[in-house]
């Protein structure tokens, strides 16, 4: 979806037959103030939630907004095949959500995403990176999940008073190989990536991994790969 076709406060109709909406606290009590737009970004149009955040009379948890996307109105459309789900964004840190039609109470496979001033494109790992909250709500498997997804929703929840804005554009489900690299120092583990067909993995313990003093001698690592990093296509190390 990449709402070219969505313009001002009007309900828009998306690309999988659903609509684009948004949702609050104000159900459970939350006084939060919440409103979106379909707006020219930088290079195209994009949905864009401006919000403030207030608690009014919930006492239990902090005020919510959300903004979501219908992917299978009917629930019967099968997404299984939808191996990385990938969307660009700007602005407030969020949890990208995947509902579906099974009771999780509530308790939806999420991903944690950070705040991002400038625009980002996020990928999504279904099987890997979407998780339940641990000790709350039903568990279900993500794999059934996603034959019978129904909603990707970006949820932000923080303290009354926070105040944001989150852009979204260009959301898209790809049936695509996902490997596993893993960085070694002779026969010992250093760090492992979950790497998308095509891109590029990195290894983030890489520049902490020093070897212990022999001797007189300190050994750090130089930044050096081999072999040289290339862009996944294969399970290797």
């Amino acid at each position: 979806e990449d709402f070219e076709k969505c313009e001002g406060t009007e309900p828009c109709i998306n690309k999988w037959n659903g609509k684009f909406w948004m949702d609050s606290d104000k159900g459970d009590g939350g006084a939060s103030e919440v409103s979106y737009e379909f707006s020219q970004g930088e290079t195209s149009n994009v949905a864009k939630l401006t919000y403030l955040l207030d608690r009014g009379t919930i006492t239990d948890y902090d005020p919510f907004v959300r903004i979501a996307i219908d992917v299978n109105e009917s629930g019967i459309r099968d997404l299984s095949t939808c191996k990385v789900v990938k969307y660009d964004y700007k602005g407030s840190r969020h949890n990208f959500r995947v509902r579906s039609i099974y009771d999780v109470g509530y308790n939806y496979h999420m991903k944690g995403v950070p705040k991002s001033d400038t625009w980002k494109t996020e990928t999504v790992i279904v099987a890997s990176q979407l998780r339940q909250q641990y000790g709350w709500g039903i568990e279900v498997d993500i794999a059934d999940v996603m034959k019978r997804a129904t909603v990707f929703d970006w949820d932000i929840q923080a303290p009354s008073g926070t105040e944001g804005v989150l852009e979204i554009d260009n959301v898209r489900c790809l049936n695509v190989p996902v490997y596993t690299v893993t960085f070694m120092d002779g026969e010992d583990e250093v760090d492992y990536a979950t790497v998308v067909a095509g891109d590029m993995p990195k290894c983030d313990n890489c520049g902490y991994w020093n070897k212990s003093p022999s001797e007189s001698h300190e050994y750090t690592f130089s930044g050096k790969i081999t072999p040289e990093i290339v862009a996944a296509t294969a399970n290797t190390s």
